[in-house]
């Protein structure tokens, strides 16, 4: 009996010696894991370095946000994972048997406390002591030895120091990811705008239930265009034109009424002021409406003092007023009609009451006016938003493609010093490499085309740097007295009389329209299939002879070239054709008008040439 009233005490003394011997081992797995559980974030924030460095994607910042992210829930996990799982005393018993040759003897002795094995008292007591013993001699620095693994933790260094060189290092897309940024940013402000905009929109009560329902439509979709994750500057921009095209028009509308409002209200109480003989209270504040309004009381007042020609002109001036603001105030209208009707059979009293009606009746139109002005105030507002939100994206997308731009204009200009070096050894050729692909000229003189070849070679000399325009224009000599065609010479073109240009060829837009890049294919319709040996020509067939008789002449060569001079005016009267039109978008009107203005003749286009 004694023995089981100390199977209690025992039996926490065996568990709390296991729970010891249990804390040591997660500690000794907590610096196990540690290293490995550091391997993850590392890996990934050197995979996003190099992905970043190759194409543009994650800042630096962003980076080393990542992996301290990852780092924290890895260890966290790893962490959890090993403090928390649960073992009851009896697995973590038979473990450390096994782990501290004790055979058995603890989870022994926990089986007998728990009754699951029963036994004599005397040799259940006997077992309790010899386990205890036994359990006294473990030694948990030897037995459960915390384990630092070198060559773990030495890669994790190594991860660490490779991440910090990649972070450290200017990363070259590091301009594209910050121009990227800000236009996201621009993209989501916009958003924010447009989600302003609907709620003034939808409570806007000066909108019919048709008009609001389509601008609220249009915004919406807006909206779902900007908030789409792949959306880019061009499809953002167009959506913030749309939605400002919609704001705009609403606006020109609401504009537009009170304007034919303002003109009726204004025509009403001039004839009205005529027949008054008091100046009206409101008169020159610029509300017609409330004009009226007073005009119309003090009328009422003064009708039973005014004699035959003053009644005659009120009367007149109602019946003028009444037209004027049928399409304004059909219900002050109607009431002016009355009450001048009733002056005319000379009834004061119901002529009264009608005009005091008509003056509360144009006191209501002068508050729906206002309330009007302020809704189309509240659109062109919000159009204008949406116009700086487009600018916004416009902008910070220009910025964006500034880098690509200037790759592109330098590989451009080293194509040209190519193309100039080319037309230098060419123009210091023989005649016949000057004179080989010059339709249109028969019969010319010989020394029209060495100059004209002495000349290509010094010009490309001095302007090696620009357009290919510059290399292969028509050249023509009136010394020479033949006819020139379109021509395809290398070099640059020929001055009259065979005289040589001085100074270099500025790179502005050619009116003549005759600027080819030497290294083009110049287009013959006679030729098919332009391919090595197997070309196709394309001759008069013999058989193909006129059914009737007659003096037929050849044709006459000509010039199928187009002055650029003529183009160009067809196209800009096309494009302020336009731009007065609704089908362009209001955002994109000054760009379209800054490109037609790029390509003027003689305006500098960076080195592009018309097209």
């Amino acid at each position: 009996m004694a023995t089981q009233a100390v199977l209690p005490q025992r039996q926490s003394e065996f568990q709390q010696v296991i729970r010891s011997w249990d804390r040591r081992l997660r500690a000794q797995q907590s610096l196990v894991w540690l290293p490995r559980a550091l391997w993850p974030g590392l890996v990934l924030g050197i995979v996003l370095a190099i992905v970043s460095r190759l194409r543009p994607w994650l800042l630096s910042g962003q980076i080393l946000m990542a992996t301290a992210i990852t780092l924290v829930v890895v260890l966290l996990a790893m962490m959890l994972l090993v403090w928390l799982w649960q073992r009851s005393p009896l697995a973590s018993a038979r473990q450390f048997d096994v782990q501290f040759g004790l055979k058995e003897r603890m989870s022994a002795a926990l089986e007998l406390m728990d009754g699951r094995i029963t036994s004599h008292e005397e040799i259940t007591s006997r077992q309790l002591d010899d386990a205890w013993n036994k359990a006294g001699f473990v030694k948990l620095s030897e037995d459960l030895p915390l384990i630092w693994h070198g060559r773990e933790w030495m890669f994790g260094v190594l991860m660490a120091a490779l991440l910090a060189v990649l972070l450290i290092l200017p990363n070259p897309q590091a301009a594209a990811v910050e121009q990227a940024s800000d236009t996201q940013a621009a993209i989501d402000a916009a958003a924010e705008e447009v989600k302003d905009i609907i709620p003034d929109v939808a409570a806007d009560s000066e909108l019919d239930e048709a008009e609001r329902e389509q601008l609220l439509q249009t915004l919406e979709t807006s909206l779902d265009t900007l908030e789409s994750p792949e959306i880019t500057p061009e499809e953002a921009f167009a959506a913030l034109s749309s939605a400002e095209t919609a704001l705009q028009e609403q606006a020109d509308q609401l504009n537009q009424q009170l304007d034919a409002q303002n003109a009726a209200l204004q025509q009403a109480a001039d004839q009205l002021r005529q027949a008054s003989s008091a100046e009206p209270q409101n008169a020159g504040q610029g509300d017609s409406a409330q004009e009226i309004s007073d005009m119309l009381n003090q009328m009422a007042q003064q009708i039973e003092n005014m004699d035959a020609s003053q009644r005659q002109a009120a009367q007149n001036a109602l019946e003028q007023a009444a037209q004027d603001l049928q399409s304004v105030s059909p219900q002050a209208a109607q009431q002016m009609q009355q009450a001048a009707q009733q002056m005319q059979q000379g009834n004061n009293s119901a002529a009264q009451s009608s005009m005091q009606q008509a003056s509360q009746q144009m006191q209501q139109t002068s508050q729906g006016q206002q309330a009007q002005q302020n809704s189309a105030q509240q659109m062109q507002q919000s159009a204008n938003q949406a116009q700086q939100a487009a600018s916004q994206v416009a902008q910070q997308s220009q910025q964006q493609g500034q880098p690509q731009n200037q790759q592109g204009q330098q590989g451009q200009q080293s194509q040209q010093s190519q193309q100039g070096q080319s037309s230098q050894q060419q123009g210091q050729g023989s005649q016949q490499g000057q004179q080989g692909n010059q339709p249109g000229q028969e019969g010319a003189q010989p020394s029209s085309g060495q100059q004209g070849g002495q000349q290509s070679g010094q010009q490309s000399q001095q302007g090696s740097g620009s357009e290919g325009q510059q290399g292969n224009q028509s050249s023509q000599s009136p010394s020479s007295g033949t006819g020139g065609g379109a021509g395809d010479q290398e070099g640059g073109p020929s001055e009259s009389g065979g005289q040589q240009s001085s100074g270099p060829i500025e790179t502005n837009n050619n009116p003549d329209g005759q600027g080819v890049d030497p290294s083009a294919e110049l287009f013959d319709p006679r030729r098919l299939n332009q391919q090595g040996d197997d070309t196709v020509v394309l001759e008069p067939d013999a058989s193909d002879m006129p059914v009737a008789e007659g003096d037929f002449a050849e044709n006459a060569p000509g010039d199928v070239t187009v002055p650029y001079q003529e183009l160009f005016s067809d196209y800009r009267d096309d494009a302020n054709q336009a731009l007065e039109s609704d089908y362009i978008p209001l955002g994109m009107r000054d760009v379209v008008r800054d490109y037609f203005s790029s390509l003027e003749p003689g305006q500098s286009n960076s080195g592009n040439n018309a097209p």
